[in-house]
């Protein structure tokens, strides 16, 4: 921020937010990361809660794993993943830097990140993932 200004700041949880950011950097606001500071990582993935784009600063909330899910869909077996209870997780601040974007699409599509239920997708099945989802509603049209 230039002298005066106030700092852009971005909230995500409890409702999820916008990024305030106006710049080229893609926004990390309601984003799954994974945290590269920790070697072990106290978990494995992390929810943007807020993102300062003019410090690059996040403050992280982590994820747990809540069961699989079930049906007869793609995601069968898959691990579901949901915020930690407040109090119950350990909630960090880091830098943008230390922050790698992991694919993720939200299930419940709430607003509040507290209801949410993620799909987290490793890099090493992104492609075969992606097109077996792309497969899955493809079919899903055809149907209808």
């Amino acid at each position: 921020s230039k002298a005066g200004e106030p700092l852009k700041v971005a909230r995500g949880r409890r409702p999820r937010g916008r990024s305030a950011s106006t710049g080229t950097t893609e926004s990390l606001i309601d984003k799954v990361v994974t945290v590269s500071y920790w070697k072990p990582t106290p978990h494995p993935y992390y929810y943007v809660h807020v993102y300062i784009p003019d410090m690059q600063w996040c403050h992280l909330i982590p994820l747990r794993q809540v069961g699989v899910f079930g049906g007869s869909s793609v995601r069968t077996g898959r691990p579901r993943y949901k915020l930690f209870p407040e109090g119950e997780g350990r909630e960090v601040d880091v830098a943008a830097s230390c922050c790698r974007v992991v694919m993720a699409f939200t299930l419940a599509k709430t607003t509040d990140a507290d209801k949410e239920t993620w799909d987290i997708v490793d890099e090493h099945e992104k492609v075969e993932y992606t097109a077996k989802l792309a497969d899955e509603r493809r079919r899903a049209r055809q149907r209808e």
